[in-house]
């Protein structure tokens, strides 16, 4: 409308040439031709030309200032239901303050523009507007008040790693039961379920009372209490009561609210749509008055008149009716309007504004359109997904859309779980805070754990992924939930099955231990007797009867062998200390030394290679695994060369290997994987003696470092490659070397 006041006055269309006439220049030349033909026709053409005159001022100066007023009031209406919406619709007090003083600023300023029957429609809907802030604050503050309750009621239950000191089970039970009753008075959604709980606290309360002692409950696990603390949080039923029905009010006044503010709204629009039809009568009206005038005056000059007449008709009234028809079309709810051009600028402007608004629409609707399409295939994509999928309201935890997957579930149909609270499915609430935290610090959380209920009672443990967004102003929570408790229960018969596995090679070891740690009482018994015999009686015995002897003392002595390997296996890692850095250097310096005399004896020679690794573990454990690798590089070597043994270190795969090479007999491949095994023996005691524990020790002592043994054939330091290698790797403990 503005724009067209300014094409009135002479301005041109932005963007097109200045080819058509104005409308005044055209009015003023048909006046000044008809005033030299006759002057009576002349003054009738000029009053006609005024007459119309009168229109374009009236348009300009009182419809289009009366429908920028509307438009304005209207936008103000907008803004204060938009408001007005934020205060009946957050849980947040001091949101709901701030929106409720943009409302009176609003309000203010809306009182400037308005008239009488407005103002006083405003302020109806703004006393109901603060009615229902007043009652959501009361509501709010009831709330409070209860969950500080239900605090101090959690203080009194025994904490998570246990119970303080010795607990009555039944006590234990009647506090649970108490305080779940408590936690259900809370959310009590009736005045019926709250009396209902209220009975049951007193029934509680009661058979409190016959574990009591004296007044005070002691024996829960948790913090001693008295009857009489307990009684005291009979207060939160009256608060859920007053609660219940604030809420009410609360209900009632928001409706009222949101009524009289429609009404307002109604109001001015139709206002605004009786004033835009009366100007639009008044413009015709106004127009045919002049089609009247110069009708009067055709017949005084008729020619000249006549083509007054036509240019008017033509050029005047038509692009008036034409646009009184488009925008009787748009009000209609028609967007695909045409306005044929007009000769004159202002009229012609007229046209293509309408023409524009009639586009903007079908765009706007277009938009619209698609919108409903995106939301119906998301609302399709969502109840369709065979992941549990629920969408709740983060302050209130109310459950605002749920899919299928999520109602089976949680055993519920879809219309009885929308609107339930989320909360009540947690069995642990501790944790549901847990995750609300985390996800208003971060936005997200993946993998939540925790012990979930159905509508039904039954428990199930589930995995969480949850997403908060802004939906309507209000932060909602998107939760995937995915039922994990059959694998829970897996993983626990598997947990169980590993300690029994455990328990059983304990037991074996302790029996492994115990075994050999008594038998060798009567073996020392038997091996002295046998002495004892040879001793006193070995000449008197015939040489059958001596070779008998010595068979005899030589197997005891063997089992005696066989015993202390068999103890020593079992002692390694029974007493371990707390590892410490161990120098492989002064290992190897240790077992040098204990085998001082098998190297003197069969002539051989230990070579340590300067630069070896800091280990960590049990000293006395590796000097036992290094004292048998190269006891029996001594032990096995060949009879026509003098063993060599060589040991030295590199870093290998995030580890130590540490390698024991030999020039000795080496090892068959087909024992390769059994040297490690118990009592494996690749020669007879004739050649080599040992009871064939000794490499089972060293594989033990490497698992308990949680490291790896093997043989490497070709690993020889022989001159022509005899011999093999024992390597061990050791996982990496620090940077330091010997």
């Amino acid at each position: 409308m503005s724009s067209v006041g300014a094409e009135g006055r002479g301005g041109a269309v932005p963007g097109e040439p200045d080819s058509k006439l104005s409308y005044r220049s055209a009015m003023w030349g048909l006046s000044l031709g008809a005033a030299a033909l006759l002057g009576v026709a002349a003054l009738m053409v000029v009053m006609a030309f005024l007459r119309i005159v009168t229109i374009a001022d009236k348009a300009e100066q009182e419809v289009v200032p009366q429908v920028l007023l509307q438009q304005q009031q209207a936008v103000m209406a907008a803004d204060l239901a938009r408001v007005a919406e934020m205060i009946l619709g957050t849980t947040d007090r001091d949101d709901r303050a701030s929106a409720l003083n943009e409302s009176e600023s609003i309000a203010h300023q809306f009182a400037l523009v308005a008239n009488i029957d407005v103002q006083s429609k405003l302020d109806a809907a703004l006393h109901a507007v603060r009615r229902s802030a007043y009652r959501a604050d009361m509501r709010d503050a009831l709330d409070q008040s209860i969950t500080g309750h239900l605090i101090r009621v959690d203080a009194l239950l025994p904490p998570l790693g246990g119970t303080v000191g010795k607990a009555d089970s039944y006590a234990t039970q009647l506090l649970f039961e108490t305080r779940h009753v408590l936690y259900e008075a809370a959310i009590a959604p009736t005045e019926a379920r709250l009396q209902n709980l209220r009975e049951r606290f007193a029934v509680l309360g009661q058979e409190m009372a016959t574990v009591s002692q004296n007044g005070a409950v002691p024996r829960t696990g948790g913090r001693a209490f008295t009857l009489e603390e307990m009684n005291r949080f009979s207060v939160i039923f009256d608060l859920r009561a007053e609660s219940l029905a604030v809420r009410e009010q609360v209900r009632s006044e928001t409706a009222t609210a949101r009524r009289q503010l429609a009404e307002l709204s109604n109001s001015l629009s139709a206002d605004a749509a009786a004033n835009a039809s009366q100007s639009a009568s008044d413009i015709v009206a106004m127009g045919h008055s002049g089609v009247i005038l110069v009708g009067l005056a055709s017949g005084i000059a008729l020619l000249v008149l006549g083509a007054v007449m036509v240019f008017l008709v033509r050029h005047t009234m038509g692009p008036i009716l034409r646009a009184h028809s488009a925008l009787e079309a748009i009000r209609r709810g028609e967007t695909a309007v045409h306005v044929e051009p007009s000769s004159l600028r202002e009229f012609n402007a007229i046209g293509q504004s309408v023409e524009q608004l009639g586009t903007v629409l079908a765009q706007l609707k277009v938009k619209e359109q698609a919108a409903l399409r995106t939301q119906e295939q998301l609302q399709f994509i969502f109840d369709v997904s065979p992941v549990p999928f629920i969408l709740n309201n983060v302050a209130t935890s109310e459950v605002i859309a749920a899919n299928d997957a999520a109602c089976a579930l949680f055993r519920l149909e879809k219309d009885a779980f929308v609107g339930r609270l989320m909360r009540e499915f947690w069995i642990h609430s501790r944790h549901r805070e847990e995750m609300i935290s985390f996800l208003e610090q971060n936005g997200s959380v993946n993998g939540f754990e925790t012990h979930m209920l159905t509508s039904q009672g039954s428990d199930f443990w589930a995995n969480i992924s949850a997403r908060t967004v802004v939906l309507d102003g209000t932060q909602v929570v998107l939760s995937a939930f995915y039922d994990v408790t059959e694998q829970r229960a897996y993983e626990t018969r598997l947990h169980g099955l590993v300690q029994d596995l455990e328990d059983t090679n304990s037991e074996l070891e302790q029996f492994a231990y115990v075994a050999s740690h008594d038998l060798q009482e009567p073996l020392r018994l038997v091996m002295s007797y046998l002495q004892l015999l040879k001793m006193r009686n070995g000449d008197a015995l015939s040489s059958e009867g001596q070779e008998f002897l010595g068979f005899a003392v030589d197997a005891a002595r063997r089992m005696q062998q066989v015993i202390l390997d068999l103890l020593a296996y079992s002692h390694v890692g029974r007493d371990a200390a707390v590892p410490q850095p161990v120098p492989l250097q002064e290992v190897l310096r240790d077992v040098q030394e204990i085998l001082s005399v098998a190297i003197a004896e069969t002539q051989g020679h230990l070579d340590v290679a300067e630069s070896l690794p800091v280990l960590k573990g049990e000293r006395g454990e590796l000097v036992r695994l290094f004292q048998n690798l190269v006891g029996n590089a001594l032990k096995y070597h060949a009879t026509d060369r003098s063993p060599h043994i060589r040991v030295f270190a590199r870093q290998d795969n995030g580890g130590w290997e540490i390698t024991v090479a030999d020039n000795g007999i080496g090892i068959p491949e087909d024992y390769r994987s059994k040297v490690f095994e118990m009592f494996q023996r690749l020669h007879g005691e004739g050649e080599y003696s040992g009871t064939g524990i000794g490499l089972a020790i060293c594989r033990k002592i490497v698992e308990q470092h949680k490291g790896r043994i093997w043989v490497d054939p070709d690993g020889g330091c022989g001159a022509q490659g005899q011999g093999c290698a024992l390597k061990v790797w050791l996982p990496v403990v620090d940077a330091l070397t010997g």
